[in-house]
């Protein structure tokens, strides 16, 4: 780089964003940087290391108000190595420095701030950085370099101060200045002129006009003091110009942001379309819903329709805005069609409110079709209450359609019949017939009628077959012990039955209970057995009673009476460890060693007994294995469900006693407990004995105990072989 003429300006350097470097030689280089304060002062200066400074040299500086700038000093001492003993800054005018460094103070080895400023320091340069400069900032900058060896080096830097225009305003020749960034409305066709004025600014901006990136106009003049201004003139409005986005600059540096304005354009748009959504045939009865769309109209179109020549009032109206363009107005008309619309012209018509002499219309022919209407009836010469059993029935569809129903079919219980002669159901056209009904027939029926447009199904026709009562309760054996059971007695009858009768096999007595019904063909009833002293088993009938008779076949039950256990005898408690031994009258036995021995024993005793037991009860358990049945009537709350013959009842009480309290010694019972009958132990248990229920066996299909996967023993077995287990292992 060549040195700079003496008495000149050698240099513009901008501040902030952009920055011009312009040498004032022949050859001198033209460089545009993008400003990091620091580095590109360090930057610059190290680029121009071969230009000696001299006193006379003015480096230019240009700066934007309000914003912060930096003014150079080239540090190049003579003696290799020196450093920087004191820097001052003057202002031309003034005779005190504006800013000083002071390279003698170790604190201050690299920067200095001060009030509206900073200087840094680095090893070639001490820039001077002047935050938000203001006009009254321009002027020219001394800087003076006092070093430790070498020589007093001073440069000069002119500061430039470029203000910014102040405003920027768009107005045009009808609406003068634009409110909220809009201009206009304009109609189509129309001749506007829009101005952009800009007020202050030093030096005075360019003013133009741009769409985006588009330039539109980029010829201004001025008009006043400190005041500029462009004309933008579009001869003939079109569409495209609405919803336009038109931006004013003004700028006079590449330094700072130019000042913009935007605005947007608005204008009266025509409708351009007008379209009718028809759904296409209808059925006679139904609401036809017409929607009229106009699209194109700003302000949004105003719709309105006739049918066949006479105006009707629309549904509902309801116009939709689309952002960037014009907008969409709807309206929906509903018809309760009827015969005669078939063939109706209706229109539809859009105008715009600001243009109502050029509206835009279009029209659509209605259809109507008529749909099956399907009414499902019992024969006429039939009467529903008096059907019952073995009497034929036939049934009428009823159908209305256009065009004529193709297939007609019949449903029972959503089933569809087909013509079965043997069955007794045949199908006539419309008509369905039954011959010789049964109870499994009774129900609900629909017909449904099918034609070009749909299929309907016709509302339910009930069907009552009245029959005997018939007994749903298997036959099933009850246990009775010293309480009273419930047994239940469960039938199916239409029409509901009046009453359920009981009675013994040994006795003529009918004792008549009343029914709960449960559902119109399902009653019930309980009858409450007592105990009686007489061991022998007995069979009990049941039997319903409806306005069709007796129930032909009765329920049947077996009541059998179960044997009571003797009572428990000679037992004692002891309190067992593994350390002692103790008997009821509190003396302890033996030493710790002796207890440790006799807590053996009795442990190794224990185990015996529950081994012998165990393979007692398994084998017990493979002999009555093999007649599993399933879970007695859960309908009967007083009664437990069981399966096995043999019933432990002790395994409802076992988990109130604690086991590890008491151990049964000298046990001696009986010889005439039964050894396949459940134990009551009413007496031996004391206040558990409310846990006392019947046993119930029930009688079931060979399916049923195939599918009966069993009943698990391993925790049960009757006190009887428990007792005869203890007494073979003793």
């Amino acid at each position: 780089m060549k040195r700079p003429e003496r008495g000149v300006p050698s240099v513009h350097l901008g501040c902030e964003r952009g920055v011009h470097l312009y040498g004032s030689g022949v050859n001198a280089p033209q460089i545009m940087l993008f400003h990091r304060p620091l580095v590109v002062v360090t930057f610059l200066l190290v680029a121009m290391a071969t230009v000696h400074s001299q006193e006379d040299e003015v480096w230019s500086v240009t700066g934007v108000a309000g914003r912060s700038c930096d003014l150079p000093c080239y540090l190049s001492p003579r003696t290799p190595g020196d450093r920087p003993k004191l820097i001052l800054w003057y202002k031309r005018g003034t005779r005190t420095p504006v800013f000083s460094y002071d390279g003698r103070a170790p604190q201050h080895n690299s920067s200095f701030q001060q009030e509206g400023g900073e200087v840094r320091v680095s090893r070639d340069a001490a820039t001077l950085t002047i935050k938000s400069v203001g006009v009254e900032a321009a002027g020219v900058y001394e800087c003076r370099v006092d070093f430790f060896k070498s020589p007093t080096h001073t440069s000069l830097v002119n500061l430039t101060i470029i203000e910014p225009p102040k405003s920027v305003e768009v107005m045009d020749s009808q609406m003068g200045l634009a409110r909220d960034g809009i201009i206009g409305p304009y109609y189509e066709g129309q001749k506007i002129i829009v101005t952009c004025l800009s007020r202050k600014g030093t030096p005075l901006p360019n003013v133009t006009w741009w769409q985006g990136e588009r330039l539109l106009d980029s010829v201004w003049e001025v008009v006043g003091p400190s005041e500029v201004q462009n004309n933008l003139v579009v001869e003939r409005l079109t569409r495209e110009w609405h919803n336009a986005t038109l931006t004013c600059r003004a700028a006079n540096t590449n330094l700072a942001q130019p000042v913009s304005v935007h605005v947007v354009v608005k204008m009266y748009l025509l409708p351009t379309s007008v379209v009718i959504s028809n759904p296409g045939a209808t059925r006679v009865g139904g609401q036809l819903m017409l929607v009229c769309a106009s699209k194109g109209s700003r302000p949004p179109a105003s719709l309105s329709w006739t049918l066949n020549g006479h105006s009707v009032t629309p549904y509902k109206e309801g116009p939709e805005y689309n952002p960037g363009s014009s907008s969409v107005s709807t309206s929906t008309l509903v018809i309760n069609t009827t015969r005669e619309h078939h063939g109706a012209k209706v229109v539809c018509q859009a105008k715009n409110p600001t243009r109502p002499k050029s509206p835009l219309s279009n029209s659509t022919t209605l259809i109507v079709h008529y749909p099956p209407t399907v009414k499902a009836t019992l024969g006429r010469s039939l009467k529903p209450s008096l059907l019952k059993e073995g009497d034929d029935v036939y049934f009428d569809c009823i159908v209305s359609a256009n065009p004529e129903a193709s297939t007609i079919t019949w449903y029972h219980e959503g089933t569809a019949q087909v013509q079965n002669v043997t069955l007794g159901v045949i199908l006539a056209g419309d008509s369905l017939v039954l011959q010789k009904v049964g109870r499994r027939q009774a129900g609900q029926y629909t017909c449904a009628a099918t034609n070009t447009i749909t299929t309907a199904t016709s509302s339910p026709v009930t069907l009552r077959i009245k029959y005997t009562p018939e007994c749903l309760t298997s036959p099933t054996t009850y246990f009775i012990y010293d309480k009273p059971i419930n047994i239940t007695c469960t039938v199916s009858s239409y029409p509901a039955v009046n009453a359920i009768q009981w009675q013994w096999n040994n006795s003529n007595e009918v004792i008549v209970t009343e029914p709960v019904t449960e559902t119109p063909d399902r009653a019930f009833s309980q009858l409450t057995v007592q105990p009686v002293v007489s061991p022998e088993d007995r069979a009990l009938s049941c039997w319903a009673v409806n306005e069709m008779g007796k129930q032909t076949q009765p329920c049947s039950f077996s009541v059998k009476v179960a044997k009571m256990p003797l009572p428990l005898s000679s037992c004692r408690l002891a309190n067992i460890t593994a350390s002692s031994l103790r008997d009821p009258s509190g003396q302890e036995s033996g030493s710790s060693v002796g207890g440790a021995i006799g807590g053996l024993v009795v442990t190794l005793a224990v185990l015996v007994t529950a081994v012998v037991l165990r393979n007692y009860c398994r084998k017990h358990r493979s002999r009555t294995k093999q007649d599993p049945r399933p879970a007695s009537d859960d309908s009967n709350p007083d009664v437990v469900p069981n399966i096995e013959e043999t019933y432990d009842l002790l395994s409802s009480a076992e988990s109130k006693v604690d086991a590890t309290m008491y151990e049964v010694l000298d046990t001696s019972l009986g010889e005439d407990i039964p050894m396949h009958r459940p134990l009551l132990l009413q007496e031996s248990l004391g206040e558990h004995s409310e846990s006392y229920h019947p046993l119930v066996l029930q009688q079931h299909s060979p399916k049923e105990m195939d599918d009966y996967p069993g009943v698990r023993t391993d925790l049960y077995c009757p006190v009887d072989q428990l007792m005869q287990a203890e007494e073979s292992v003793v």
